[in-house]
């Protein structure tokens, strides 16, 4: 009945442009210092995010002896305090910018879990407010970093004239999901360099020390290293309206000035931008 009466659909010759190499794209994200620092950020983060979230049940189980069910009520209080935690850590970020409050809350926190290493986890007390700065070290970056990382798309979309979330989006999450494998494997070396026997009923001194140590010490300067990446962040609230401003006006084809973000961009598209200008100048004398 249809037939002869199919649409026909032309190729479109376009499609072949749109397509680009996954490395190349990636590199291509590599030549801004901003988005090198959310990277470190990324990675370190999630060596700490997989110890904090796998240490504990060692933690409990090995060094408090705590039941199955104790361990659910400790997993199932922690997310359900975050809903309260959370809206705070937004609105420390609204308030004093998102690099300040990102790197404030891993430095800071990050200091507080490693000091655990040095009180005794003898009871459930210790162990909750040890979860609570843990937690909130977690989700400070979960929330926090998601905002700097747009920022960087708006940095690149200026630089390069496209739209490129999903380039950067995906980067990042290579070097997320590279730095939980690494730190998987990181924790089951360290376990056994430590003496932890699965099977035993009763660990070591020697491994319970261990135990304490990842969770504690390992993670928390790992949150103050990703905290120090992005105190070298570039882009603070003033360059970024700046840099929303501008881009706006490059959107529409109007005169626009990078004089207040400067240091932010590239230095190849710097020079080629004072390059043009120096060339408007020339050609309307």
């Amino acid at each position: 009945m249809t037939k002869g009466y199919e649409l026909i659909v032309k190729k479109d010759k376009t499609q072949k442009r749109k397509k680009e190499n996954i490395i190349k794209a990636f590199a291509s994200t590599f030549k801004y210092k901003a988005w090198w620092c959310i990277l470190i950020c990324t990675f370190v983060l999630a060596w700490t995010t997989n110890l904090l979230q796998g240490g504990p049940i060692y933690l409990m189980s090995s060094n408090m002896g705590l039941s199955g069910a104790q361990q659910s009520i400790y997993f199932a209080a922690m997310p359900a305090a975050m809903i309260i935690v959370v809206p705070l850590i937004m609105q420390v970020a609204k308030k004093i910018g998102n690099k300040k409050a990102l790197a404030g809350f891993l430095i800071i926190f990050g200091i507080l879990v490693s000091a655990f290493k040095f009180i005794p986890f003898q009871s459930l007390g210790v162990l909750y407010i040890y979860g609570l700065l843990a937690n909130t070290l977690y989700f400070a970056f979960l929330n926090v970093y998601f905002l700097l990382l747009y920022e960087c798309c708006e940095l690149d979309e200026f630089v390069t004239g496209k739209r490129r979330e999903g380039t950067l989006t995906s980067c990042n999450y290579f070097f997320s999901k590279m730095g939980a494998a690494t730190a998987t494997w990181f924790l089951g070396i360290f376990l056994e360099f430590v003496g932890y026997d699965g099977a035993a009923t009763v660990q070591t001194a020697t491994a319970l020390d261990g135990i304490i140590t990842f969770c504690t010490i390992i993670p928390g300067l790992l949150g103050v290293v990703g905290g120090l990446a992005i105190v070298f962040y570039p882009i603070t609230r003033k360059k970024y309206q700046a840099l929303l401003t501008a881009l706006d006006a490059k959107r529409q084809n109007k005169e626009y000035s990078i004089n207040e973000f400067e240091s932010i961009l590239p230095k190849k598209f710097v020079a080629e931008y004072y390059a043009n200008q120096e060339n408007i100048k020339t050609s309307s004398l």
